[in-house]
């Protein structure tokens, strides 16, 4: 006589959301799991389950159960950023993963959101409308502070490189056997929204903003994309570069200053805002500038002591910065400059200064910020090198963060000006970024 195998009951669709499928086989008790209850609900196995199931009333006990099943799952579906490839793969060598992490581990894996009749074309990887991405983390990793951490390092990345506040970017559990063959359904993550509300205790009144939620994204140009995830193993390693990047997007919440605007600022240097509501906001980008600075370089003092640190951190003190039509100043100066209107606005919540914080002040304080978040982060991340991921993962992201080269397959060439070694190997070691920049110059 066979053993009975301890039942793992999970919700089934019904009325009452308190049902679950149970199969006999074997003379054993074969339980589905909960992706393939949502595949059921879906409508995928109607068909077999109501010709093999019979259905019992659970209790709270094995409710738990069912919600625990999801809860363990290491997959996650990002809401609100879209992706493509550069060049169209070729169908059998489409990435598996287009970013690895070690600290948390993570792959961030290329993926498919269809609907339930569509069918995987080769050509829906390099359209706009598909292509989705998906974290799935190690078991150990798979956190709430990690998921977390990483998506919000994603979407702070994203502000620096586009230079735009994203919606927030959300990571979505889902059980990791509705992700098959790099593929999304839209009916089963609707399905698993239903269900998971009910097991949350309430009812899916959000189910339509959810739909809407999963047809809503950002799609960036392509180097965006490629320095995006390249560069992100380097902030998540580094806790000042993480929170300077994070300081930065909230820098960047309430005013981007870019194109017209910038001429329009210039051309009206004194002006300022008149509310007071607008006056915090102003006074806000300053002080979060100067917290990005801060997190990298630290607080500006001596001098001389500040130029060292500035080097050590990739930056030349006298570099001469400035908007177009304006008489450009060394940068250290300028750093300094806007350490004293954060004391004048900001500092021990106290207002030293009665006129309100100019545009033109604030746009230059969110340009320093910018520049300085852009040169360390280049430093750092060249310093480092860049070793995680395979060499395809690696050759899609150069060939994205480099377009200007005429062969999509030049990351895995061997070219004279490295010493003979392929591009993919280079970066995995330290001034591997620097190399390749020359390597770039020279081809021009």
């Amino acid at each position: 006589m066979s053993k009975q195998v301890p039942p793992r009951i999970l919700l089934a669709w019904g009325e009452a959301f308190n049902l679950a499928f149970q199969v006999r086989a074997k003379g054993a008790y074969r339980l589905y799991s909960l992706a393939d209850k949502i595949a059921a609900i879906a409508g995928n196995y109607r068909r077999h389950f109501a010709s093999q199931s019979k259905v019992m009333m659970i209790d709270e006990v094995h409710q738990e159960k069912a919600e625990a099943d999801l809860r363990r799952s290491n997959l996650y579906l990002l809401l609100g950023l879209g992706f493509r490839f550069t060049t169209p793969p070729k169908p059998s060598r489409t990435p598996k993963v287009i970013c690895s992490l070690r600290k948390p581990a993570v792959k961030i894996r290329p993926a498919l959101l269809l609907a339930n009749d569509e069918k995987k074309q080769q050509w829906m990887w390099h359209g706009t409308e598909h292509g989705r991405l998906a974290l799935e983390f190690s078991r150990p990793s798979n956190t709430r502070e990690n998921v977390m951490r990483v998506v919000s390092a994603i979407e702070a990345l994203f502000t620096h490189l586009h230079r735009m506040k994203p919606e927030n970017f959300t990571a979505y559990q889902v059980p990791k056997a509705l992700f098959r063959e790099q593929i999304f359904r839209e009916e089963h993550l609707l399905a698993l929204e239903e269900l998971v509300s009910h097991l949350d205790g309430y009812a899916p009144f959000g189910l339509q903003r959810f739909h809407d939620q999963l047809g809503t994204f950002i799609m960036i140009p392509d180097i965006e994309l490629g320095w995006l995830f390249y560069l992100l193993p380097t902030v998540l390693e580094s806790p000042p570069l993480f929170d300077a990047c994070s300081f930065f997007q909230e820098c960047s919440r309430e005013y981007t200053f870019l194109g017209d605007v910038v001429t329009e600022i210039l051309e009206n240097p004194s002006e300022g805002p008149e509310h007071q509501r607008e006056r915090v906001a102003v006074e806000g980008v300053v002080l979060s500038a100067f917290r990005c600075i801060e997190a990298l370089v630290g607080e500006p003092g001596r001098r001389e002591r500040f130029r060292k640190r500035l080097a050590d951190c990739g930056i030349n003190y006298d570099d001469l910065v400035g908007f177009g039509g304006t008489a450009k100043r060394p940068l250290g100066e300028r750093l300094y400059w806007l350490q004293e209107l954060r004391d004048a606005t900001s500092a021990h919540g106290r207002r030293r200064r009665t006129d309100p914080v100019t545009f033109a002040e604030c746009m230059e304080a969110q340009y320093l910020a910018e520049s300085v978040l852009h040169q360390v982060l280049w430093h750092v991340a060249n310093r480092r090198g860049r070793p995680e991921g395979s060499d395809q993962e690696i050759g899609l992201l150069l060939q994205a963060m480099y377009p200007a080269f005429d062969d999509p397959r030049w990351p895995l060439r061997r070219f004279p000006g490295l010493g003979g070694k392929r591009a993919v190997d280079v970066v995995r070691k330290p001034d591997g970024l620097k190399e390749l920049a020359a390597l770039k110059q020279c081809s021009k």
